[in-house]
């Protein structure tokens, strides 16, 4: 049984692509292009606690699908008395980065680095910017708590990247603080 639907499946492909050449005029079989590399953006936070569970979900995916990855970090600013300063210096944020990029080489995944400073709360507005200048195909952020009845209230950044992003959105829920 299985022989034999191998065989009819094989003839129907076969017949399919005489059927495709010949409404090209042309009797060449048409080529298949390979599918290009997708390409994952992980952004990270400062506190690197609780950034396993995204890791390894972001390796597995990667493995899987033989994607890029690319991990974010944001550095957020803020005004005081009508000076910019920032949450952490750029040497931390780097070092964040840079330790993110390691895990992942130590799993022979390649993964590039993009360091951007925001305004405090526009977090999400930043990951849309980045997945769209990079040509991300998907997102994968991680929810650190439980979302609340009316979410959109809540201003989380997972939320602003769902409404913000043009691309699927896979949220990872990291371990929860003791």
């Amino acid at each position: 049984m299985k022989h034999w639907v191998e065989e009819t499946l094989s003839n129907e492909v076969e017949g399919f692509l005489h059927h495709v050449s010949q409404q090209l005029g042309d009797e060449t079989r048409p080529s298949l292009t390979p599918i290009p590399a997708l390409h994952l953006l992980v952004p990270v936070g400062s506190t690197q606690d609780d950034s396993a569970a995204l890791f390894w979900a972001a390796a597995d995916l990667a493995n899987r699908l033989e994607l890029q990855v690319t991990i974010l970090h944001c550095r957020e600013w803020d005004l005081a008395k009508g000076v910019k300063y920032f949450m952490e210096t750029k040497d931390e944020a780097t070092s964040i980065i840079t330790s993110a990029m390691k895990w992942f080489s130590a799993l022979n995944i390649p993964a590039q680095g993009v360091l951007c400073d925001v305004e405090r709360g526009s977090i999400g507005k930043a990951i849309a910017t980045t997945s769209t200048d990079y040509h991300i195909d998907s997102v994968m952020v991680g929810l650190r708590h439980k979302r609340r009845l009316l979410p959109g209230l809540m201003g989380s950044t997972v939320t602003q990247v769902e409404r913000l992003v043009n691309c699927p959105v896979i949220v990872i829920k990291l371990n929860r603080r003791q």
